[in-house]
């Protein structure tokens, strides 16, 4: 069986360059193509994407080697490399990219994206009727990638700098948070999915836990010996967070827990992602006391984990 070919990285006068076993007339042959980059990590991209051409038994012309990266290969590396640093937006911009701007731009090398393209992909996401929020969160997404790629000295400039954020004209609703009566009739509804709803109990009782702090709760997370104590990781801050479980709270998750056959780890609401997704979308994406079933509709903002009177917030 061939040994797998893997190549490697030599620094030369000129910079990088590649020494990769190729096969002329049947015969190995050890040869050199120059990567045009003083950039190590940029380096690795190139030596990856020429190997990965060889190994398919396409053609090895020197000048693919050299050609810079595009977007797309650029996002893979960046988008790893956040989620070794643990940052903790890293997996939303990536969403971000993956939904908006990498159809637009993703086969685009990265010293050919102007300002218009970018322009361009932020019009869309209007178009799209999504928020002011998510308008910004796809262009700071752009620009922290254009940034990085900036930083590694393979653009001259960040094309994003020169573009605005869009104005979104949208009708702003009054955010309130749910009375108790209102929250147990929401609670109680057999329209809403159940999943949504006991998210919806854990969001307003343990903490004001956020929807991104449900997407990543797991069991091993949980107290579940007696259910009266759990792990929570902010997203916001990626820290952990000891709290106590209320009776509700626990009761609920205990039946759940015994319906899923008792998992010691796993994600305890494994679809309720793309459900409390279209929710959301189905009440406009705000939290208003409309009965609807977006997770967060009766989270108490201040962080108490103790039932009480809500009172809405004007």
């Amino acid at each position: 069986m061939a040994r797998e070919r893997k190549g490697t990285l030599v620094w030369r006068k000129s910079g990088w360059n590649a020494l990769v076993t190729v096969t002329v007339d049947g015969e190995p042959v050890r040869k050199w193509f120059p990567l045009d980059t003083e950039n190590k990590p940029a380096a690795k991209r190139k030596l990856a994407r020429l190997v990965a051409k060889l190994a398919a038994d396409e053609p090895a012309d020197p000048s693919d080697a050299s050609s810079e990266d595009t977007v797309a290969e650029f996002e893979a590396s960046h988008h790893a490399r956040r989620m070794l640093h643990k940052v903790a937006m890293a997996r939303d911009e990536h969403a971000n990219m993956v939904r908006h701007a990498l159809p637009e731009i993703g086969v685009k090398r990265l010293s050919k994206v102007k300002p218009a393209d970018v322009a361009s992909i932020l019009d869309n996401v209007v178009a799209l009727g999504l928020s002011q929020q998510t308008v910004r969160h796809v262009r700071a997404a752009i620009y922290r990638l254009f940034k990085a790629a900036w930083r590694d000295e393979l653009i001259r400039e960040n094309p994003v700098a020169r573009v605005a954020v869009p104005k979104v004209h949208q009708v702003k609703k009054e955010r309130v948070i749910l009375t108790d009566g209102e929250f147990v009739r929401w609670y109680l509804s057999p329209a809403k999915d159940l999943e949504v709803r006991l998210l919806g109990l854990v969001a307003r009782f343990e903490g004001g836990m956020r929807t991104s702090d449900l997407h990543r709760w797991d069991w091993s997370m949980l107290d579940r010996v007696h259910f009266n104590a759990c792990t929570i990781l902010r997203s916001k801050t990626g820290d952990f967070q000891e709290l106590e479980m209320p009776p509700a709270v626990s009761e609920a998750l205990r039946a759940r827990w015994e319906q899923a056959g008792r998992p010691e780890t796993g994600p305890y609401s494994p679809h309720v992602g793309e459900r409390a997704s279209a929710s959301r979308r189905r009440c406009g994406g705000t939290r208003t006391r409309s009965g609807c079933g977006a997770i967060c509709c009766g989270r108490a903002s201040f962080g108490t984990n103790a039932p009480g009177p809500r009172t809405p917030m004007h």
